[in-house]
């Protein structure tokens, strides 16, 4: 029993022991409880942001009026906070903390147990620290403008254990630096938000609330967006308002915007904008966008905007507009900038232009381009304009153009220009180019070059012409300018003709060195051939005083200086060639005239730098023993070879010869008088005129008389140094016509009429035979014959007084 009662007190004992140890255990744990402290330390604070679609224009027009207050209050819906909580045991015993949620409260309102805290042990005088993160929603509106405007905020969290309860109150420290604070955090924010809200939203809608926005807000959000949609946004707000806000926004982010929009926009935008920010998009969007633009703003912008952007950039962009627009902008640009831009363009573009624009302004860019541009641009205009920038530029641009257009485009100009400037041209292009010009002018717009035209510069280009081209030309106005040209080069020439009745002469020899012909008959006053053997002789005429019969010619060629020939030509002069001209069967006398035509090769010219102006036909006058050069003309080409003839007074030794020089004129011709400028046919006309020797030596001067471009009559005059003599011919025409005088340069006419006989008497019709009539007397007649009778009586009775006495 003893043993059961003793049992019982241990077991009393026992259990008041842990009765009691419990006790101390729970005594000991609630004062350690008691002695923890629980401390958060908050380090970062992060804005929960939530908006939707229906909330977000209040709220960015809040943020962007400036009130941040509303706009937080609007957004954010939470906040999170990150930091350390920190438990501290300040007991003598060791504390387990299970795993925890503690509830915060942030200025009065309870926000439920949203810290987690892990199970851990935290021994005497211990601490222990955990990170978390808080996350706080449906904050009250006090707490985003406590947190805004810097003021401190109140946390409390409130721990509970399964030991007991315990709360914590910890305030929060200044919040973070300026970069990291709640205002630019929501502004950063906001922006961000709103560009992500506006690409979702219709175009549109968008639009109106954005342009409803500060500016610097609004460009702020559009430079945040993606082009594409910016771009949405921007063609569906009026052009001013969208112009406001792309003015802020950097070049790049517009350009891609003006890109993405219609041209019409585009352009109703770069119209309303800047001019610098202007020209910048345009020189940052692509090449066939800025056309479109420039083609649809005014010419004034597109002037404007041209002329801030690079050349390659403005070239682009003028070769892409069409011509009307590209030419109000030429128009209107500086003359550096448009000479710069049609100096690349292409050559169709740049004659486009070039075509529709002032002359003035072609004018100035013609000039200032280069050559080759230049000539591109005039090859492909229209004539008159050609010839207005022609006219219009200097002369060294102008033969520069000139040289290098074809030389159909060069006649059309040369056509429309003054005949001033047209000299001018004509002179400063390569002989080549002004021959081939010269050549396809009109008469009458060469024949009003040429006393524009120097004398050395038409000796230098009018033989190179054909002779057709050269004689079309009033002899006047050459013998005007030309006064130093032998006048028998500047003439056409009609040749003679033979009879219809004549034969070709009869070959009798016919070498390299020799030729004999014979011509069976000539007539009176009549041309006939009698040689047309051996090179350079083409053809030999003659015309006789009388009629003639079996004419023998013989024409010897020589190499070199004949024998008999005393005096040799001038060192200058290049002999081509010798040859002597004789007749058999016919008397010197008999010769009224010759005419013959040789040719001269164009190698030889070419080797020898022969003018074709100074080829002469000279005679040998072994009398006087001197060289006479006769009246010597071109009158033909070919490929190989130039025709010359020549008039021959008599018949002699001669010589072909060329020099680099045109002969110097040493005679000339005045006061020419045709004694009748009407004459019946067959009536003779006298024509006179007077010779002035003007050289320093006498000399032999070959006169010439030509009627209607044919050789009519010469004669030999010799005259000594500044002698004048007089020539007189007498001419007679049985053809009823106006006949064209010339002699040397003195021209003249006159008119043949028909004669007219005067008509037949015709006899009185036989009267009928009257009745037989007696006489009368006639007492006038007697009284006549008496009268007579008595006054010379008295007459002689008179006389034979006197005598008497």
């Amino acid at each position: 029993m003893r043993f059961l009662q003793n049992a019982g007190c241990l077991i009393s004992a026992i259990l008041m022991f842990f009765i009691l140890l419990t006790g101390v255990i729970v005594a000991a744990a609630t004062y350690g409880y008691s002695q923890l402290e629980v401390s958060f330390d908050g380090q970062e604070y992060y804005p929960k942001i939530e908006v939707s679609d229906a909330s977000v224009a209040s709220v960015i027009f809040d943020v962007f009026r400036g009130d941040l207050l509303s706009a937080a209050a609007s957004m954010v819906k939470g906040l999170t906070v990150e930091g350390v909580i920190t438990f501290t045991n300040h007991s003598f015993v060791p504390l387990y903390l299970p795993a925890m949620k503690h509830q915060v409260t942030i200025e009065g309102k309870e926000y439920g147990n949203i810290i987690e805290t892990k199970a851990t042990w935290i021994t005497p005088i211990g601490y222990q620290s955990q990170s978390t993160s808080l996350l706080i929603r449906d904050l009250p509106e006090i707490i985003p403008g406590a947190l805004i405007s810097g003021r401190m905020v109140n946390i409390k969290i409130v721990s509970a254990v399964s030991l007991g309860a315990f709360s914590i109150t910890r305030t929060s420290t200044d919040l973070p630096e300026e970069a990291n604070s709640l205002s630019a955090i929501i502004e950063t924010i906001i922006i961000e938000k709103a560009a992500d809200i506006a690409e979702a939203m219709a175009a549109e809608k968008a639009a109106v609330i954005i342009a409803r926005m500060d500016i610097k807000k609004a460009a702020d959000i559009v430079a945040a967006m993606t082009a594409g949609k910016a771009a949405a946004i921007i063609a569906a707000m009026p052009a001013e308002q969208a112009v406001d806000i792309i003015e802020l926004v950097s070049t790049e982010k517009v350009a891609a915007i003006i890109a993405a929009v219609t041209a019409e926009k585009a352009a109703a935008i770069i119209e309303a904008m800047g001019i610098k920010k202007a020209a910048d998009i345009i020189a940052a969007v692509g090449a066939e966008k800025a056309a479109d633009i420039i083609e649809t703003v005014s010419a004034e912008k597109a002037v404007a905007i041209i002329a801030r952007i690079d050349i390659e950039k403005a070239t682009a962009i003028i070769e892409a507009v069409s011509a009307e627009k590209a030419v109000a902008i030429i128009a209107m640009i500086d003359i550096e900038k448009a000479t710069a831009i049609i100096e690349v363009v292409s050559a169709e573009k740049a004659v486009a232009i070039i075509e529709a624009v002032a002359a003035e302004k072609a004018v100035a860019i013609i000039e200032a381009v280069t050559a080759e541009k230049a000539v591109a641009i005039t090859e492909a205009i229209s004539a008159e304009k050609a010839a207005a920038i022609i006219a219009a530029v200097t002369a060294e641009k102008a033969a520069a153009i000139t040289e290098a257009i074809s030389t159909e485009k060069a006649v059309n100009v040369i056509e429309a220009v003054a005949a001033e400037k047209a000299a001018n041209i004509i002179e400063a292009v390569t002989v080549e180019k002004s021959v081939d010009v010269m050549e396809k002018l009109t008469t009458d717009k060469l024949t009003s070059l040429i006393p524009a035209m120097s004398e050395t510069s038409l000796t230098r280009r009018l033989p190179e012409l054909s002779t057709e081209k050269l004689y079309s030309i009033e002899p006047q106005v050459l013998f005007e300018s030309l006064p130093n040209v032998p006048t028998e080069q500047l003439v056409r020439e009609a040749p003679p003709e033979p009879p219809a009745e004549a034969t070709a002469p009869i070959v009798i020899q016919a070498t390299p060195r020799e030729a004999r012909y014979l011509a069976t008959e000539t007539w009176a006053g009549e041309w006939v051939v009698v040689v047309a053997t051996p090179t350079p002789i083409d053809k030999l005429m003659i015309k006789t005083k009388r009629a003639l019969k079996d004419i023998e010619t013989i024409i010897e060629v020589f190499e070199k200086q004949p024998r008999g020939i005393a005096v040799a030509l001038p060192a200058e002069q290049v002999v081509m060639a010798y040859f002597d001209i004789s007749f058999k069967e016919i008397a010197p006398e008999d010769i009224a005239l010759g005419h013959i035509a040789f040719k001269v090769a164009r190698e030889w010219l070419e080797q020898n730098s022969a003018h074709q102006w100074s080829v002469v036909l000279n005679k040998y006058d072994p009398k006087l023993k001197r060289w006479t050069p006769l009246p010597t003309k071109k009158v033909k080409e070919d490929d190989s070879y130039l025709y010359y003839t020549a008039v021959i007074t008599s018949f002699s030794k001669y010589a072909i010869f060329g020099s680099q020089l045109i002969p110097v004129t040493k005679f000339k011709a005045t006061n020419l008088v045709i004694d009748s400028t009407e004459v019946e046919t067959g009536q003779e006309v006298t024509i006179k005129t007077y010779v002035t020797n003007l050289s320093d030596a006498a000399g032999t001067y070959v006169a010439t008389l030509w009627i209607n471009s044919t050789v009519e009559a010469g004669q030999n005059i010799y005259l000594r140094a500044g002698e004048t003599k007089p020539v007189s011919f007498t001419v007679t025409r049985d053809t009823e016509g106006s006949y064209e005088v010339r002699f040397d340069r003195l021209l003249g006419s006159f008119n043949v009429i028909r004669t007219i006989k005067p008509p037949l008497p015709v006899s009185p019709p036989a009267a009928a035979p009257a009745a037989a009539v007696k006489p009368g007397i006639n007492w006038r007649l007697v009284g006549g014959v008496i009268g007579g009778v008595i006054t010379v009586a008295l007459l002689l009775f008179f006389l034979f007084r006197k005598r008497a006495a």
